[in-house]
């Protein structure tokens, strides 16, 4: 099945075979993460965080941004995505594509991103104030693109190449995103795959990775600021 033959897919996929290769490509996926996550990532941090720990202050936070806690991951799935797109049933990676509504998705998801996790963070009593720390908001933006990577580049569009449906793979990529935030007590959570499935309708709307890169970015960059956690 191409592209051309089934209209509810959007240009983030190229071509759809059939059932079994629907459900390995996702499966894949999430093994990829899995493994990156499980086992890659401890066994690198044994290697890099004692360069890591005796770094200053603030070039331990962009190090640990950069090249400690979701690098494995992007690495593993950069691959595997390459060898998706690669092998004709995903797009390429844009950001470019639809660059104006990309950015007004970004815009307005951020909004209601950062409402839906003030409003939450309240509730939870937790504290607020104004607090800028320049070099988190800098590392953020490759941590943030690693992240999207992982969860909008590769597990939600594997998950709308295995389901054909983009409602029901942004609702699953947003419970991925949540599990991998174990740190966050429920309530936030909970916020988190909220979070998630925005940002993968707006990748799904726009057919450009900056809109949920960027996004994800905005929304931290303010909650870094006001949410004193």
């Amino acid at each position: 099945m191409t592209l051309a033959d089934d209209r509810t897919m959007s240009t983030l996929i190229r071509e759809r075979r059939g059932p079994i290769d629907r459900a390995l490509v996702l499966l894949a996926a999430l093994g990829v993460v899995y493994v990156a996550r499980q086992v890659v990532t401890p066994r690198w941090r044994v290697c890099i965080d004692p360069w890591v720990h005796s770094l200053p202050r603030d070039a331990r936070t962009v190090a640990g941004h950069v090249l400690v806690w979701t690098f494995p991951m992007a690495i593993f799935s950069g691959i595997t995505l390459a060898f998706l797109i690669r092998s004709r049933r995903f797009e390429p990676l844009s950001l470019t594509r639809d660059l104006r509504r990309a950015v007004t998705d970004a815009l307005w998801a951020t909004l209601i991103g950062v409402v839906a996790v003030v409003a939450v963070a309240k509730g939870m009593g937790l504290p607020f104030g104004f607090r800028i720390r320049g070099w988190v908001l800098a590392a953020n933006v490759v941590s943030n693109g690693y992240e999207e990577l992982v969860e909008r580049g590769l597990i939600f569009t594997a998950a709308w190449y295995a389901l054909g449906s983009r409602l029901a793979a942004a609702l699953f990529s947003g419970l991925v995103f949540a599990l991998g935030h174990e740190q966050y007590p429920l309530p936030l959570r909970a916020v988190v795959a909220f979070g998630g499935f925005i940002w993968s309708w707006i990748y799904a709307r726009t057919g450009n990775f900056l809109a949920p890169w960027l996004s994800h970015q905005l929304a931290d960059m303010v909650l870094d600021v006001i949410l004193l956690t």
